[in-house]
């Protein structure tokens, strides 16, 4: 089917309203901002575990004074797939898990807990099963409507197929019945975010014609994709409802229609988001060519309204059985190559395409919610020399720190007078302030260039903690506002006695006589009743990195025989053969595992 015309004009301003409406009473909106992790996913995952804890308790009290709600989200990588699981969890409850019941010595077969944020990241990622070699016999570019001479047979340096399976698990939960929370929005928005290496085309049009020359053709790979979880809402439009987006995926399988899926894509995206360049396996997707009709650009004017909206189109016409299907086939990797920065996707759904979410305390209506695991405390940067062997050594770095976040972003996420942001970052709280870690640094999984989880259960369960801890320790401490917030407008002076807070965030006692904007009172109490949750214990002692050297080994060398065998001509085998010299994959070998046990020496985790 042709891609069909973008809206009209009414229509649009329904899904991109310059300003939103305000939620209801009573009532505080959150927007999860979630960022890409590796193995440091399973902080994340802890996080959210206990946020989904302290939202079920909180909703469960029948005389709540306030809602709050999980509006939307969006990730990046490892993110992508936690907003992936959260929009599963938007309408199912599941156990928590505040403590690892698997046996000592069972680390391969793990005791299930269905629950998926623990069962993902912290039963399934086990290095052995990365680094197996039985992915090296299929058609690596199957289903990308590449059909290269020769077949190539090495989809990545590391065996994805655990995470196929583990993504069939969670397209399956996906399936089941649901119920409604009242702590998510219904419908539950989510994206995640692509870096697509083939790219949206685009032309700069208005030009003069020179010959066959009409303006200056680019490419767009920084993309990222929209779902529609239903909770129970309907995709037809309704005086109050704008009904299914044509910018997104909702997911209903049953349905007929373009943008109509089931969960099995939504897992597909996840993992296209989570694919690290190289690392991981690259995913083939499709989706409908409309949805890039919908991608508005803001431009500041002089003069009254201020701004302008303008709408690009694709140059389709150079994509032939795009423009006739309808279907655009794209092949994604990792979310972060290109935008580790879903906080634009995440403001925008919040407060419009030229709004402003309020951010004094004592105004605040709806935040946006960043979980930041790889986050880390400033560090000197050296001068750089200009040799090649020095641009090429700073490149990679270079790269990976710019399509991190925006400055402007960050800098208000920061701030102590903003909060319409707020930052969750991993922390270790010591006795002395001068030992407790903050960043990288308090979780054990970020060595190996942050997959040092993979490659210990104990890494894992330490980080899962440590994000079930957080996460609390922010609900009561940060996570708050003026007590003369509108949104606390039905508390009972004894519920503010229960949890009133002082400019340092202190318990304070306050009567019936105390001004409402001298104390703080936190937007999600929490009413869990585990207590104070202990600091887990750091994970000394508990993984031999020297178990790493065999299978790092085999897989080197299965997956270097493979891409020579599947190149015997041109200028790339001679490159791939230098590695296959005999004696060079050990020497890569070792180069890994000896820096790794460096960091693991200086983590103090050997």
């Amino acid at each position: 089917m042709p891609i069909p015309p973008r809206a009209n004009s009414a229509r649009l301003e329904q899904l991109f309203p310059p300003v939103t409406a305000d939620p209801p009473p009573q009532t505080f909106e959150l927007g999860l901002v979630l960022g890409g992790t590796v193995s440091a996913g399973a902080y994340t995952a802890g996080a959210l575990d206990f946020l989904l804890e302290a939202l079920e308790a909180w909703h469960d009290e029948p005389n709540a004074p306030h809602r709050v709600v999980i509006k939307t989200a969006a990730g990046t990588s490892g993110g992508a797939v936690c907003t992936a699981i959260m929009g599963l969890l938007s309408s199912r409850i599941v156990p928590h898990v505040d403590q690892d019941d698997t046996p000592p010595g069972n680390d391969a077969n793990p005791t299930k807990t269905h629950n998926p944020l623990w069962d993902l990241w912290v039963n399934e990622f086990q290095i052995a099963k990365l680094l197996r070699t039985d992915d090296l016999s299929a058609d690596a570019d199957a289903g990308s409507g590449v059909q290269p001479n020769p077949v190539q047979h090495v989809p990545a340096l590391i065996n994805c197929r655990m995470i196929d399976e583990c993504g069939a698990e969670l397209a399956t939960i996906g399936s089941t019945p649901g119920t409604t929370l009242g702590y998510f929005a219904a419908p539950f928005r989510a994206a995640v975010t692509l870096a697509n290496l083939r790219g949206i085309p685009y032309q700069a049009t208005g030009i003069p014609t020179i010959m066959d020359f009409s303006g200056a053709a680019f490419v767009q790979h920084d993309d990222f994709a929209w779902f529609a979880f239903p909770n129970g809402a309907s995709p037809a439009v309704t005086a109050t409802s704008i009904g299914k987006r044509e910018d997104e995926l909702w997911l209903d399988g049953s349905q007929a229609g373009s943008g109509f899926v089931g969960y099995d894509v939504l897992v597909g995206y996840a993992t296209a988001s989570a694919a690290m360049p190289l690392g991981l396996a690259a995913r083939a997707l499709v989706r409908p060519a409309e949805h890039y009709s919908y991608r508005p650009h803001v431009q500041v004017l002089p003069d009254p309204p201020g701004y302008k909206v303008r709408w690009p189109d694709p140059g389709w016409d150079t994509l032939v059985r795009t423009a006739a299907s309808g279907a655009y086939t794209f092949t994604s990797v990792d979310g972060g190559t290109f935008n580790n920065d879903p906080v634009a996707l995440v403001h925008t759904a919040l407060a419009g395409l030229i709004g402003r979410n309020p951010p004094d305390s004592s105004s605040a209506t709806r935040a946006m919610f960043m979980i930041d695991p790889l986050a880390d405390k400033p560090q000197p940067i050296d001068d750089v020399g200009k040799s090649l062997v020095s641009v090429f050594k700073n490149m990679i770095p270079t790269f990976i720190a710019e399509s991190r976040y925006q400055t402007a972003d960050m800098e208000l996420f920061a701030s102590d007078d903003v909060y319409s942001r707020f930052q969750l970052v991993p922390f270790r709280p010591a006795a002395d302030p001068r030992d407790g870690k903050v960043g990288e640094p308090a979780l054990a999984g970020t060595s190996l260039f942050a997959a040092a989880g993979w490659c210990a259960r104990a890494f894992r369960v330490h980080d899962f903690l440590l994000g079930r801890h957080n996460m609390q320790a922010y609900l009561h401490r940060e996570l708050m506002l003026k007590a003369d917030n509108p949104l606390f407008k039905n508390w009972t002076l004894e519920q503010r006695q229960d949890y009133a807070s002082d400019d340092n965030f202190e318990r304070v006692a306050v009567d019936a006589t105390t001004p409402p904007n001298s104390y703080y009172l936190p937007v999600l109490p929490d009413k869990t009743g585990v207590g104070l949750l202990p600091l887990p214990t750091w994970p000394r002692n508990t993984y031999n990195p020297e178990t790493l050297r065999p299978m790092l080994r085999n897989r080197l060398e299965a997956v270097i025989k493979k891409l020579v065998d599947d190149n015997a001509h041109g200028v790339l085998p001679w490159l791939i053969k230098l590695l296959a010299v005999p004696g060079v994959v050990g020497i890569v070998v070792d180069g890994v595992v000896d820096g790794f046990k460096k960091e693991l020496t200086d983590a103090g985790l050997i």
